[in-house]
């Protein structure tokens, strides 16, 4: 079977392998992650789509502190939380004596990270808390798509655990599935980003449904904690709070989809 599966996927690693190639002047000058791996950390999977995607969040992320009058260069330590294989990161011109970190549970795309993007450091953690990071050692956090997928409890944990390795006033950026995905999701099981050329339906209309529930996770792996999860912006008013001062919401605010936070910490 596994010699059948390697024959079927030779066109499609020919093709993948021209594409890295052809790709070289728009990859920033680094490696570019096979398409095994890129497959395994969601969408998109081509070549063009990895490595536009990446940038483009990367801006994104810029373009919401820029509203705080900062911005990623402006911080001597960052994280990136769940950089998987590196689409995000890899787009930080880092400035002298800034260090920026990824970290992810998947070991074989941390493994690829600290092979062939050397300017940063890279680490495998459990899906659980604590990490090895010592207290109050980053300036900035963000996490692109992670508190969507995680359970209730397991994500108030790791809020927790941002703030103790987070330095006071330090800014943490997350991305989250809001009401808009919330309506997609329980509607077809697929989430589409708005198109450019339409207003964001903000704001969303009082008393849905998400808001009623507050916090949504529909499973995937219950022993990992991992699957879809969906929180209203009430929510995060009254639980989040406890934690870290909330500076704003934007709602789809992170690739027209995903709605974003912006938090300080006390």
């Amino acid at each position: 079977m596994k010699m059948f599966l390697f024959y079927l996927n030779i066109p499609k690693n020919i093709k993948d392998k021209r594409a890295i190639k052809d790709n070289k002047e728009n990859s920033g000058g680094l490696p570019i992650p096979p398409y095994y791996l890129r497959s395994r950390v969601g969408m998109p999977r081509d070549v063009e789509g990895f490595l536009s995607e990446g940038k483009k969040i990367y801006s994104n992320i810029n373009n919401l502190l820029k509203e705080f009058d900062t911005e990623i260069n402006n911080f001597n330590t960052i994280l990136d939380f769940g950089c998987g294989i590196g689409r995000v990161i890899r787009w930080h011109s880092k400035q002298k004596g800034q260090k920026i970190y990824g970290v992810d549970i998947d070991d074989d795309v941390t493994n690829w990270c600290k092979n062939n993007l050397l300017s940063y450091k890279f680490n495998s953690i459990s899906p659980f808390p604590p990490m090895i990071f010592e207290d109050q050692k980053f300036d900035f956090i963000y996490a692109i798509s992670v508190f969507s997928h995680l359970e209730e409890k397991l994500h108030l944990f790791w809020l927790k655990e941002f703030s103790r390795i987070l330095k006071p006033g330090g800014y943490i950026l997350l991305s989250f599935h809001g009401y808009y995905c919330y309506e997609q999701y329980f509607q077809n099981k697929v989430m589409e980003p708005l198109s450019d050329d339409k207003a964001i339906p903000f704001p969303y209309p009082e008393g849905n449904e998400l808001d009623r529930r507050g916090y949504v996770f529909d499973p995937i792996d219950l022993k990992s904690g991992y699957g879809n999860s969906f929180i209203s912006h009430d929510y995060i008013f009254k639980k989040w709070k406890n934690i870290f001062k909330i500076e704003k919401i934007f709602p789809l605010g992170m690739s027209r989809l995903q709605d974003a936070v912006l938090l300080t910490n006390k």
